[in-house]
């Protein structure tokens, strides 16, 4: 993958064909692509792109195709526009802000346009009187006051996204743009003294204008059908997929359950037609949108949309209605580290086959690799991502032993990249993970995951739960207080997997652990020292 920041100067001028998505793009897009005047298709989606897009971009007439969603781009777009070629864009999932630049107008050829989840505002009557994608046109997520008319929504466009307080689906003050507004009450005083005149052409012209509307209403609906999307259901893939809404809401059966948590069930689906497999979170089944798993919803889409990285599960697409969101994953037959280690304490069910003990070269190497991801995303990424519930049952296993951090429901992008803390509006997590400063104060920074994977650094490395009953403290303070009594750090090393040839590496990695769990978050190391100190002891190995 490309990282870094895109070349300031570029002059392939007969240059038609730019797609440099799915990368570690970051810094802003540079106003030398303003020079490529051939350019017929540019995808700069799924970067890492800030600031404002330069206006020399939108001046390319020859540009049919143009996709810069799930960036952190921002700013107010030019309303002078000479794409007089455009036939799709995509400048979804980004925070740009102001109205829809009245140039899109010139776009006379225009079939799509998702400026959906970002910040743009205006009446939304106005801001679309000028625009007429012929198919599509996704607005949902942004600040628009007023309202329009549903029904003009639905038999304009094949697909559309606009949000509930947009639509309304009553006659009385409709705003539909194009249209006249209603006559007024004079007027209709005028017409009513000679209506009987008028009643026999009324009801043929209402009875044809039913006529129309019922064919024309059909007609969408079938062709809504046939792309898979029933009534108010949106389909939004993130990965190349060849899987329909049907293929997944016809497999979410109860004997397909996976997991059963707090923010809803997972469910094992496979693709008959393809033989894929995917793992399927349905989050808030049975309750109304909104609240905690809408929040949940919006945090996975937002991170896992924007993000790539081999140590971090993929979201392949995701489906949401009124009363259901649900999260398609790729699935890993070895689900989750916490069924590996701690499989004694969950007794097995006669002639249920028993998990084979996780050997240490195998737990360094999955330590090594759920490091490699949270140094990513606390690093890497243009602003600092935490992910706030790192534990042993978020970190999946694919069929070699990599680690793949999951579950981004309470994940949070910070504002800044200093380590200076930022307050939380609750508390979130799971107990025996929650840093202590985090539960006093509400304050959190990326020395807060540091904590939580330090308490995984102490499973691998014990064997032992995050919460001990009988001791009645957590793993971390367990740990921290036989350490400081002065007894031997073998003793509390797991004796299942400990031998002589990888001892002191356990050692080693018990006391990183102590290290990433100390009291003071200052005192913590950083992730990427974190992982310097995971490979230093794997190239021993080697």
């Amino acid at each position: 993958m490309l990282s870094g920041e895109m070349p300031k100067q570029i002059s392939a001028s007969q240059l038609k064909n730019l797609d440099l998505s799915e990368n570690h793009l970051n810094g802003s897009i540079p106003e030398a692509i303003g020079n490529l005047k051939n350019l017929v298709k540019l995808d700069l989606s799924h970067n890492s792109l800030s600031g404002s897009i330069t206006s020399k971009l939108f001046q390319l007439n020859q540009l049919s195709h143009l996709s810069l969603s799930y960036n952190y781009l921002s700013g107010v777009l030019p309303n002078a526009m000479n794409l007089f070629s455009l036939y799709d864009m995509d400048l979804s999932h980004n925070q740009l802000t102001g109205s829809i630049p009245k140039g899109l107008a010139s776009s006379t050829g225009l079939d799509a346009l998702d400026l959906s989840y970002n910040q743009l505002s205006g009446n939304i009557s106005e801001s679309i009187k000028h625009l007429r994608p012929r198919i599509s046109l996704r607005l949902c997520s942004n600040k628009f006051s007023g309202r329009i008319s549903s029904e003009f929504v639905k038999l304009t466009y094949e697909e559309n996204c606009f949000d509930e307080s947009n639509l309304s689906s009553t006659s009385n003050s409709l705003s539909i743009p194009g249209l006249p507004s209603f006559l007024s009450g004079d007027e209709v005083q005028k017409i009513s003294r000679s209506q009987h005149l008028i009643i026999p052409i009324v009801g043929v012209g209402v009875a044809i204008l039913l006529l129309w509307i019922f064919h024309r209403t059909r007609k969408h609906w079938w062709k809504t059908k046939m792309q898979n999307v029933k009534d108010n259901i949106k389909f939004i893939s993130f990965q190349k997929l060849k899987v329909t809404t049907e293929d997944i809401l016809s497999s979410l059966k109860d004997e397909n359950i996976i997991g059963n948590g707090g923010s809803g069930k997972v469910y094992r689906v496979v693709i008959d037609q393809t033989g894929n497999t995917y793992a399927v979170k349905s989050i808030g089944h049975g309750e109304k949108s909104g609240g905690r798993p809408q929040k949940e919803f919006l945090a996975e889409v937002r991170t896992l949309g924007s993000i790539r990285h081999n140590n971090i599960v993929k979201l392949m697409c995701c489906i949401s209605s009124l009363d259901r969101k649900l999260l398609v994953y790729e699935y890993f037959e070895k689900q989750s580290l916490d069924k590996w280690l701690h499989r004694k304490k969950r007794a097995a069910s006669p002639g249920q086959s028993s998990t084979p003990t996780l050997d240490w070269q195998k737990r360094l190497k999955i330590a090594t690799g759920a490091a490699q991801g949270l140094s990513y995303m606390h690093h890497d990424c243009t602003r600092p991502i935490i992910h706030r519930d790192i534990k042993s049952s978020n970190i999946l296993l694919d069929s070699e032993f990599n680690a793949k951090i999951a579950d981004f429901g309470l994940a949070k992008i910070l504002s800044r990249r200093d380590d200076d803390p930022e307050t939380a509006s609750a508390i979130a997590g799971t107990f025996g993970y929650i840093a202590p400063e985090y539960a006093s104060t509400f304050r959190v920074n990326i020395k807060t995951d540091i904590y939580s994977f330090g308490v995984v650094l102490l499973e691998l490395t014990t064997g032992r739960q995050p919460i001990l009953r009988e001791e009645q403290m957590n793993l971390a303070q367990w740990a921290q207080q036989r350490y400081r009594d002065g007894n031997f750090i073998v003793e509390a090393l797991d004796e299942e997997i400990m031998e002589t040839s990888n001892v002191e590496q356990m050692r080693g990695v018990f006391k990183l652990g102590l290290m990433c769990t100390g009291a003071t978050p200052y005192g913590r190391p950083s992730m990427k020292e974190v992982c310097n100190i995971l490979q230093s002891f794997r190239d021993t190995i080697f």
